[in-house]
């Protein structure tokens, strides 16, 4: 039996090398194409997700302001008086729940820093509701221990400042609720643009 010249064997070993070389590249490429594909596909419909409940709470925040807006509006400058109208606490107690319902269904879609601020602004939504429950249902008979509640709550929504309890000056809460439930709705609008 007659051997092949080194030379052949060289040229046949590199080759084969090369072949197996090549086809294993080419295999490893497909496999990181594929599960980049995947990784891909899952960010993109992650993030449309994601989009999608920051697009829905928005105007459930906004409503909620306009809705909390409307009540101290009607209350203090069309009838001047501190009564709020229970058909827009009606209203504003099903939306909050309904903005509850949806953001506790949706937070998975949200990251750790986003779905953190949502729910601070929506539970700085359910203290402002509080205090309006506490204080303009029957504002003429709020007894010292309802001003103490509110005070507590109030305590933890930066803007509002306290009541004192001989002299509450309703007025001017509604005014800083007014002017805090905007800044809540613009915050749920920056967190929104930021992934757009």
């Amino acid at each position: 039996m007659k051997l092949m010249d080194p030379i052949t064997q060289i040229l046949l070993t590199v080759g084969l090398n090369a072949l197996v070389t090549g086809v294993f590249v080419y295999l490893f490429q497909k496999r990181v194409e594929r599960n980049a594909f995947k990784e891909q596909t899952k960010f993109t419909r992650s993030h449309e997700k994601r989009a999608e409940t920051l697009e829905a709470l928005y105007p459930k925040f906004r409503i909620f302001s306009d809705q909390l807006n409307k009540l101290l509006e009607n209350a203090f400058i069309e009838k001047n008086e501190f009564a709020a109208d229970p058909e827009i606490l009606a209203a504003i107690r099903k939306n909050f729940a309904d903005s509850r319902e949806y953001l506790e269904d949706n937070r998975i879609f949200l990251d750790t820093k986003e779905a953190y601020e949502i729910q601070q602004i929506h539970e700085s939504f359910w203290r402002i509701q509080q205090v309006i429950k506490l204080l303009y249902v029957d504002p003429y008979n709020i007894t010292n221990e309802q001003i103490l509640r509110a005070n507590r709550l109030i305590g933890d929504i930066p803007g509002l400042q306290p009541l004192e309890p001989h002299d509450p000056k309703y007025v001017k809460l509604a005014l800083e609720i007014y002017n805090q439930t905007k800044g809540l709705v613009d915050k749920v609008e920056k967190i929104y643009r930021k992934i757009h």
